[in-house]
């Protein structure tokens, strides 16, 4: 989730103060909604109780209104008379009793008592303009009666160092940079050692996820650029003193902000210590300007900031600029400055913040895709230099390649590649993991196993290869037909490939090689988010992991800044996309809109109306006896042109018919030779799985034998046999698709012009079938498919006409 910030500073509610400037600015705060107000001090021009307690009253109604967080650092003249530190003076303590101390409510109801209205900023709580009094007060010669309000005020109060806000994934280390016993008073600055030493102890702590480490102090951590050298209000007089010893700190332990004030001026610094060494990192540093002030002829003489930490992590500062009888307005182009940091920048802290977090990281990984022609993926994952730094290890982890529905793992091609693989590698496969109900597997994992130690010392290498059958979509059709009729998810006609980063990697490498008919697309690359970054779950190996119910969205900054890496390779003939220092938990995807047939849509009107009257005949039970006679035929047809023809040879021959509510194909008509039972009414092939189904998909007709099958892919899907049924394997298989008359002699016809499918099979190996899979059999397998094609036609056509007089 994206973090807004309202930043002020300098508020100095006192003589100079504009109360119609202020009510300016609340509302701008107010419509933009922030997670956190903070003020980086000196929000009033001096310690005075009475304008503290308003000032807080009126900060903590501010917050209200913003649904926000308030957040609060003193400020030199929060806590020196007239913001001064000399000698002469005492730090007082009024600031922390009121601002670091919730019950002060008793107090707040006598000062309203005292001055007649409630406390806040307002005319009547301004004090009076008097330089004897402000003299006597930064001396501290004298003192007033205490008034009855001031007896009501806490002794005492202090605030964590570190605080972790419930409304948003940050965490805050809050600074004091008025440390009274400074070499060089004045308005200079200094954070008590004790004071730091207590804050690194604390970040110790801090273990949970976070977006951004925020730190707030008032003294500006670096000089203030384009102000000039007048000795009022100069570097000497104003900076703070240790800055160095509080930058280095906060480097260390990767804060990503420091928000400041103190010198009235708006500016946004980019800082990296040891920016070639690994523990470099880099901090922006930014300041704002005074609030509310009165600048009668400075249209630019206030300015307070707006900051939003994108849900990646990048920041973006607003600085809105106002005064000389001008209110802020964030469409004030003219006058406003907007920064953003660079995604590179952004990147390199999420890197880094990421080697904290994990114990495995990785040199670099490659991660090779290839579609074949019927939507099946072939994918090799190379990883290089990958090791750990925690002792005790698991000497193993897992792989996980997702499955849409209807696809399948293909076993026989999960295999190491012993000429990438570090000796002493093993592999192993664990069963699929269910998520797709009937319609296959969600996903399916496998382990690496390491050689003891190995992990930890040197690192690893290796490379793993496998594969997945009718994992993608490669048509518009397809992809309508998967969504379903009612309201579809973004993206639902979208290919892709891609690789869910969980750990650490100094470079990803994704390639894609498309067959031939996807060769016209236009690839994107897409970068997702997951939802509550960066607040994922690390295993016991040291990778992200990801709940059932985890979802992904488009980083459109990412996207946009990665886009240009994806190029392609005419050598090898693929797409390419370099990733430096990817995000982890994110999605890096090569996408594609799939391409869409030119739609006829009277002859699609003709074939949903076949499938529907077949269909509707199964549903009725009817007795078809026309329809089966001519079926009948049809299967002695078929066994004679591909069967074997022995008595021990048991065969069997299906009208499939496509239904576009189950996205399968389903029985209309079946014979089988050692049955008179008709095939189960609920079994179903669905779309692209299966003999049947893959020939329906293709527009082609497909034969397969077991003995001779060359593809992984093509596998026909198991018959459920009942109780009563006495079952047989299939040995040899042949679907012949059916198409609207139109379309019978293309090539290959498209899905929507299909009406469903006739299959063959025996449980012979000795049928004709192996031979049409033999390229030296072409021209004779060529006339029996021809022939196959002609009866099946011909037989559905008479099918067709005998329902209800359908005429195809």
């Amino acid at each position: 989730m994206a973090i807004r910030i309202a930043h002020l500073s300098d508020i100095h509610f006192g003589k100079r103060f504009n109360l119609a400037l202020w009510e300016a600015v609340k509302e701008q705060i107010v419509d933009f909604d922030p997670h956190l107000v903070i003020v980086s001090g000196d929000v009033v021009d001096d310690p005075y109780p009475a304008q503290l307690l308003a000032a807080k009253c009126e900060l903590r109604e501010l917050a209200a209104q913003a649904n926000a967080k308030l957040v609060v650092v003193p400020g030199n003249h929060d806590v020196f008379s007239n913001g001064v530190n000399t000698p002469l003076t005492r730090r007082i303590d009024w600031f922390e009793r009121i601002f670091f101390n919730d019950d002060t409510a008793a107090a707040e109801d006598a000062l309203a008592v005292e001055y007649g209205e409630t406390p806040g900023f307002k005319e009547r709580y301004l004090p009076a303009a008097s330089p004897l009094r402000g003299f006597r007060s930064l001396l501290s010669f004298r003192r007033r009666p205490n008034p009855p309000f001031e007896s009501l005020i806490p002794g005492d109060g202090s605030q964590e160092t570190v605080q972790r806000p419930g409304n948003c994934s940050a965490v805050l280390a809050m600074l004091d940079s008025n440390h009274p016993g400074q070499p060089i008073g004045f308005a200079t600055g200094m954070v008590h050692v004790d004071d730091l030493v207590r804050l690194r102890g604390d970040l110790k702590n801090v273990r949970d996820t976070y977006l951004v480490r925020i730190a707030v102090v008032h003294h500006h951590l670096l000089p203030i650029a384009f102000t000039s050298g007048r000795l009022v209000g100069a570097e000497p007089l104003m900076v703070l003193h240790n800055a160095g010893t509080v930058l280095a700190l906060l480097a260390e332990h990767r804060f990503d902000l420091v928000l400041h004030g103190h010198k009235h001026v708006a500016q946004y610094a980019r800082l990296d210590l040891s920016p070639r060494d690994e523990t470099g990192y880099p901090v922006a540093v930014v300041s704002a300007g005074s609030c509310a002030l009165n600048t009668q002829d400075n249209t630019r003489g206030n300015c307070f900031n707006l900051l939003t930490i994108s849900d990646n992590g990048r920041i973006s500062v607003e600085s809105l600029y106002f005064g000389g009888g001008r209110s802020p307005s964030r469409d004030d182009a003219e006058h406003n400055i907007s920064y953003r940091e660079p995604l590179v920048t952004t990147k390199r802290r999420a890197y880094t913040r990421s080697r904290e977090r994990h114990s495995l990281h990785c040199r670099e990984r490659l991660q090779d895709f290839e579609i074949t022609e019927t939507g099946d993926t072939r994918i090799k994952a190379t990883l290089i230099g990958l090791k750990t730094a925690a002792l005790g290890h698991p000497e193993c982890r897992d792989h996980s390649m997702s499955l849409p529905r209807d696809s399948w793992f293909v076993d026989e091609l999960l295999a190491l590649d012993e000429r990438l693989t570090t000796q002493g590698v093993g592999l192993t496969a664990r069963e699929a993991e269910q998520a797709n109900g009937d319609r296959g597997p969600g996903s399916q994992r496998f382990t690496i196993s390491f050689p003891p130690g190995e992990l930890m010392s040197r690192g690893i290498s290796y490379a793993v290869s496998y594969a997945s059958a009718n994992s993608v979509n490669m048509s518009h059709w397809e992809c309508e037909e998967r969504a379903g009729p009612g309201p579809r998810a973004e993206g639902w006609d979208k290919g892709y490939v891609g690789i869910v980063v969980t750990h650490p990697i100094e470079r990803l490498t994704i390639t894609l090689k498309l067959p031939q008919s996807l060769s016209g697309i236009a690839l994107a690359l897409d970068c997702l988010c997951p939802k509550g970054y960066p607040d994922y779950k690390i295993d016991a190996a040291g990778d992200a992991t990801f709940q059932g119910d985890a979802s992904w969205s488009g980083d459109v900054e990412i996207t946009d800044h990665e886009r240009g890496n994806l190029h392609f390779d005419p050598v090898r003939g693929v797409w390419k996309a370099v990733i430096d220092s990817p995000m982890v938990g994110y999605d890096y995807r090569i996408a594609w809109r799939t391409p869409d047939v030119p739609l006829d849509k009277p002859v699609k009107a003709d074939v949903l109306h076949q499938r529907r009257v077949l269909l509707d005949a199964l549903d009725a039970e009817a007795d078809n006896a026309p329809a089966m006679a001519s079926f009948a035929v049809l299967a002695r047809d078929l066994v004679h042109l591909f069967g074997q023809g022995g008595r021990a040879e048991r065969h069997c021959v299906e009208l499939f018919v496509y239904d576009s509510l189950k996205v399968a194909l389903r029985p209309v008509l079946s014979v089988r030779s050692w049955s008179t039972m008709p095939m189960r009414k609920d079994f179903a092939i669905p779309l692209g799985r299966g003999i049947a189904g893959l020939a329906f998909q293709q527009g082609r007709i497909i034969p397969w034998a077991a003995a001779s099958a060359e593809s992984p892919f093509v596998k026909p899907i198991r018959y459920p046999w009942g109780e009563g049924d006495d079952e047989v394997e299939m040995r040899t298989m042949l679907s012949i698709p059916i198409f609207h008359p139109s379309r019978v002699n293309e090539e290959r016809p498209p899905p929507w012009a299909c009406v469903g499918v006739v299959s063959f099979g025996s449980s012979s190996d000795a049928t004709i079938v192996p031979r049409l899979l033999d390229p030296a059999w072409a021209t004779e397998a060529m006339e029996k498919l021809l022939g196959g094609r002609i009866l099946a036609h011909a037989c559905v056509d008479e099918i067709l006409k005998s329902l209800d007089g359908v005429q195809p």
